[in-house]
């Protein structure tokens, strides 16, 4: 399949005297110099294979398509197969959708036109070269090969194959929805920097795991000291009772009973581990030695050593004779020297006996009951007291747990607002040097307070916390203008447990909360504030276009101008290929034409593209490589035809099928002098 995929034609040109004449008409975009030429190795989409489903062969056979790696446009009617085939490289690589509309867009047509017992190949080569292939039956997860040997990566999921993710893929209103959703924004931006930010992200889930465990434990610990402390509470009862029943002269005399009791318990445990042992040697001795066939005669008949392991198996002879010599000679000895106590043993036991025998008549003086309840009493003291001295260990564990959480909390706090925060911003800059005036882009630290003000909703449910108390808490800002985080107002939170007055208050002083709420909040399980505690407030990319004089801000601008500012921002820089349908949705065909144009002919050499389009601009204008025209009747779509704009077999589709397809080639023309 690999190699029919890359016999077909790719869009190369130079090939006829018209893509010749072409280059020199257009020599920004095909002609460099040598020394400004550059060898760019980039990610890129080498071709893609469907089995079964709408999009087919000309002649019935599996869908092909070898794809270049600069600019492809895929052209066609509506229903031909545009979004289908775009949707495909998005299911093979298992991308999901941006948003649960698109997703379910996305599902809904990828079940009109692959389904059951249908199969994507894609065949993806990365930066060093490498080529795998990626294939996925419908129904099932994608496997990944190397397409040269054939091997199978298992466990290799497509979408690890280059960070940050092997293909950008945006369907129909995708571009759309990102303008509108601040979140979306900003894994936009994170995907410049995916590289910088894969191990601070590895470090932030490790913290994360950490932090989650060590509220697991000291939950655990508080919750073992709150019974035991439940527990402790009849133990002052049972000293004050104890107290009064020593005062008996009769019972005191009970403590030598209780302590020879203690005394003949350990001695009945010793004698009891000496004959264990004893018996267990026993055992092993019956179980254990040397095999009489190792390196036995039979065995060792024949060798080119014979000799040797002759000689071996003589010193195994010793070794079990020494074995079962040494063995059956042990408990024995053991038994003799555990013997030489046995005149001590039985001189304790006649005492033993004479205080039993002083026990049971002291039993007889003094009432049954309260002899039982004092020696019951005793032993619920002893177990009480150790108990208090478990709960004073577990105390200085949760101290411990506790200091050790709050450095985790300052480590993750400097994850998030230094290192991840500086990696974004300082490409933003980049972003935004390389965008020219007309779009400005910056991001502010955590300032999606939106996104913080939902965390506390529901954090907060049952509460009865109000929605204005919440923004409130969500919007205080430090002296310096910076948000203040979760891991601060928990710690306000816990601080309030302790009653200060309103002025040491940091719920009043510095969020502003009434003494009614200040209570509700210091109520807050740990467990919710555990959890919000690590939570991560998102930044906010701040993406501006310049309209008249001003820069407005993304929420300030209309549809098609929020779709502009994102999609410049989309096009630029990034190495990994661009799947995208219909970027001309929404925006005006000044825009298409002086700022996407512009940078497809700048980005193409250093990135691949493949746009489903309507509009003449971006294959024409755009001067690409490789247009894909696809037909369709009712049942199935294929590839009309295809090839660069330079074939003039493509002019008439490109005309009779694009908007505005005249006026692009009247605009090249002029512009050209053809």
């Amino acid at each position: 399949m690999l190699n029919e995929i890359l016999d077909m034609p790719n869009g190369a040109r130079l090939s006829t005297i018209e893509g010749l004449r072409q280059a020199f008409l257009d020599f920004e975009s095909r002609i460099r110099l040598e020394g400004d030429r550059r060898e760019e190795h980039y990610p890129h989409l080498v071709g893609i294979a469907i089995e079964g489903g709408f999009l087919r062969g000309r002649e019935g056979g599996p869908f092909l398509l070898h794809l270049n790696p600069n600019l492809n446009c895929i052209i066609g009617g509506r229903g031909a197969g545009k979004s289908a085939l775009l949707e495909a490289i998005r299911y093979a690589f298992d991308i999901p959708a941006k948003t649960e509309a698109n997703r379910q867009q996305a599902d809904e047509l990828l079940r009109n036109t692959l389904g059951a017992g249908a199969r994507v190949t894609v065949f993806y080569e990365v930066e060093d070269g490498t080529l795998y292939r990626i294939e996925r039956l419908w129904g099932h997860p994608p496997r990944v090969f190397d397409a040269r040997t054939d091997e199978e990566k298992p466990g290799l999921h497509p979408g690890h194959l280059v960070p940050g993710g092997p293909v950008e893929v945006y369907g129909q209103k995708e571009v759309y929805e990102i303008s509108k959703d601040p979140e979306f924004q900003l894994r936009l931006l994170d995907g410049y920097v995916a590289e910088a930010l894969r191990p601070i992200r590895e470090r932030e889930r490790d913290l994360i795991r950490r932090l989650e465990a060590n509220a697991q434990e000291i939950l655990r610990l508080e919750r073992e000291i709150e019974e035991i402390t439940e527990r402790l509470q009849s133990l002052p009862a049972i000293r004050e009772e104890l107290e009064r029943l020593e005062r008996q002269e009769a019972i005191a005399r009970l403590e030598r009973k209780k302590q020879l009791d203690q005394e003949r318990a350990m001695l009945e445990e010793a004698d009891r581990s000496v004959a264990e042992l004893i018996a267990d040697i026993e055992t092993f001795t019956a179980t254990h030695g040397i095999p009489p066939d190792l390196l036995g005669e039979r065995a060792r008949s024949g060798l080119p050593h014979a000799d040797l392991l002759a000689r071996q198996r003589a010193l195994l002879d010793q070794v079990e004779a020494l074995f079962r010599q040494t063995m059956d000679e042990l408990p024995a000895r053991l038994s003799a020297l555990w013997a030489e106590g046995q005149a001590d043993r039985v001189a304790w036991r006649k005492v033993y006996e004479q205080v039993e025998e002083a026990y049971q008549t002291l039993l007889r003086e003094v009432p049954d009951a309260s002899a039982r309840r004092y020696i019951e009493l005793q032993r619920q003291r002893n177990a009480l007291e150790q108990l208090a001295q478990e709960a004073e260990r577990r105390q200085e564990q949760v101290s411990q747990r506790k200091a050790e959480r709050q450095q985790m909390l300052e480590a993750l706090r400097h994850l998030r607002r230094e290192e991840a925060f500086r990696a974004r911003r300082e490409k933003a800059q980049e972003l935004d040097a390389l965008l020219g005036e007309r779009i400005t882009v910056d991001v502010m630290l955590e300032g999606h307070r939106e996104a913080y003000v939902h965390r506390l909703r529901q954090a907060f449910t049952g509460s009865r916390i109000t929605g204005s108390v919440i923004e409130k808490i969500a919007r205080a800002t430090a002296a310096d203008g910076t948000y203040w985080d979760p891991i601060h107002l928990v710690a306000a939170i816990r601080r309030e447990r302790e009653d200060p007055p309103e002025d040491e208050s940091v719920l009043a002083q510095v969020y502003g909360v009434s003494a009614a709420h200040r209570r509700r909040l210091s109520a807050l399980p740990d467990e919710v504030l555990y959890n919000l505690e690590t939570y991560r407030v998102p930044d906010l990319p701040i993406i501006k276009l310049r309209v008249g004089e001003q820069d407005r801000p993304l929420a300030d601008l209309s549809v098609g101008q929020k779709c502009t500012a994102i999609l410049s921002l989309i096009l630029v820089e990034r190495k990994t290929p661009l799947v995208i349908d219909q970027p001309e949705d929404d925006l005006d065909n000044r825009f298409v034409f002086d700022e996407i144009v512009q940078t497809l002919r700048r980005e193409k050499e250093r990135r691949q593209f493949i746009i489903a389009t309507h509009n003449a601009n971006i294959p024409v204008s755009g001067d690409a490589e490789l247009i894909v025209v696809l037909d369709a009747d009712e049942a199935h779509g294929w590839v009309a035809c295809l090839g660069s704009i330079d074939d003039p077999a493509l002019r008439e589709p490109v005309e009779n099928i694009l908007e505005g397809g005249r006026e692009a080639f009247r605009i090249r023309k002029e512009k050209y002098g053809i």
